[in-house]
């Protein structure tokens, strides 16, 4: 579900919220908005060591989200920007 808040709130901001369900086992989703005028954004997943495992480039502008797979990734912890 996309988040309601008014667009001029972060108009010249990227945002990127928190994944629910946390933890997932099947699937979660990553809500974020981007700006009119943003390029080339991406969503990089991490292990916990730092190490870049997937990335995800995001196209939309506006308030969107993507759907990760449970099966993407092995069972652990992970980081995202």
């Amino acid at each position: 579900m996309i988040r309601n808040v008014k667009q001029k709130e972060y108009e010249d901001n990227s945002v990127l919220y928190q994944n629910n369900p946390n933890p997932f086992s099947l699937s979660t989703t990553i809500e974020y908005f981007l700006p009119d005028d943003a390029e080339n954004a991406m969503i990089c997943i991490y292990d916990m060591n730092g190490k870049q495992l997937r990335c995800f480039r995001l196209e939309n502008c506006g308030y969107n989200n993507i759907e990760i797979a449970g099966s993407d990734l092995d069972a652990g912890m992970y980081m995202y920007s």
